[in-house]
């Protein structure tokens, strides 16, 4: 690590970076700090996955009475509109989404900071990683308030175009196809912004820019590697995605969903799903530095393609040492 701008091993980076380079760069960090990494994502977010099951497990009886209510229309018997739409279920959930994805773009930040730390050969450390987040919450969450507001927008209006242009031809005709259309057209656009947006959290926390000018930051980057970047949104997303998709399966498998059929009537049983939760959680974060690391080396590398230095410049707190 006695390279600034380095790999943690002290060989040199040649920029542009290539896939080769990205991910040996990813891996090389998370190999050289990974206990500070897994400490940071599981300190940051496993109290979020817990509150977050907690709000669940307060609906878990509302949710069981809404899977009953559509094996019950599936079997053709009569509904309440209370089972079919319980509102304070939803208004928990949405709340819960709230948690966790305000959780996630927080505990993104302190990888952040952690990586972009040790990348540069400073004293980085887990204390280093929570203060710098503690000084960037606010812009954090308000370009995270900003992405997901456009984001839903965009979804909503396409996809009630879409349906209403659909049922007004009842499934057939012109209007089917615009409808079909326009949920399409939002969709892509909903991608468009989301990899437009991608490094949002890192223009935030390494350049110290409010929420706005970090959203255009960020969109400015991306310009002309959008492609590039939804290819590395992919790869990582399989990456992370599917390990954890499989522990998911094997928790599914011995604990189940937290629901049971008990006499014909589904019961939610709450050891179960928490238990899950929190393996999936666990598991989760722990690979979470894999894809914000990887996203962290594809923003220094955009900083060189435009004629930048790849590190900003960086503060110079020395902390405790690490854990």
């Amino acid at each position: 690590m006695d390279q600034p701008g380095g790999a943690p091993t002290g060989e040199s980076v040649r920029y542009p970076l290539n896939l080769e380079r990205v991910l040996g760069l990813t891996f090389s960090l998370l190999r050289f700090r990974w206990r500070g990494f897994v400490a940071v994502s599981l300190a940051v977010g496993l109290p979020v996955f817990v509150l977050v099951a907690l709000l669940q497990v307060a609906i878990g009886d509302d949710l069981a009475r809404f899977q009953q209510a559509q094996l019950d229309i599936a079997e053709g018997r009569p509904v309440s509109l209370g089972e079919l739409v319980p509102l304070s279920a939803l208004a928990v959930t949405f709340l819960a989404i709230t948690v966790a994805g305000v959780g996630g773009y927080l505990t993104q930040a302190a990888v952040i900071a952690l990586a972009a730390g040790t990348y540069a050969a400073k004293p980085a450390t887990i204390r280093y990683a929570f203060a710098a987040t503690a000084r960037h919450w606010l812009a954090l969450i308000a370009a995270a308030a900003v992405m997901f507001v456009v984001l839903f927008a965009t979804l909503f209006v396409g996809g009630f175009a879409g349906v209403g242009l659909f049922l007004t031809t009842l499934g057939g005709g012109p209007g089917a196809f615009g409808g079909l259309l326009a949920i399409v057209t939002a969709g892509a656009l909903v991608i468009f912004l989301t990899v437009r947006w991608s490094l949002v959290a890192q223009v935030v926390m390494l350049e110290d820019l409010p929420a706005v000018a970090a959203l255009r930051r960020s969109w400015r980057l991306v310009a002309g590697s959008s492609w590039r970047m939804l290819g590395y949104t992919i790869l990582f997303a399989i990456m992370v995605g599917g390990i954890g998709l499989l522990v998911d399966t094997f928790s599914t498998a011995f604990l189940g969903t937290g629901l049971r059929l008990v006499s014909g009537q589904l019961v939610f049983e709450p050891v179960p799903y928490v238990v899950g939760t929190l393996i999936s959680a666990v598991v989760s974060l722990a690979l979470a530095p894999i894809s914000i690391i990887g996203f962290t080396m594809l923003y220094f590398d955009l900083r060189h393609r435009r004629g930048e230095p790849p590190l900003p410049s960086l503060p110079e707190e020395q902390l405790q040492p690490d854990l």
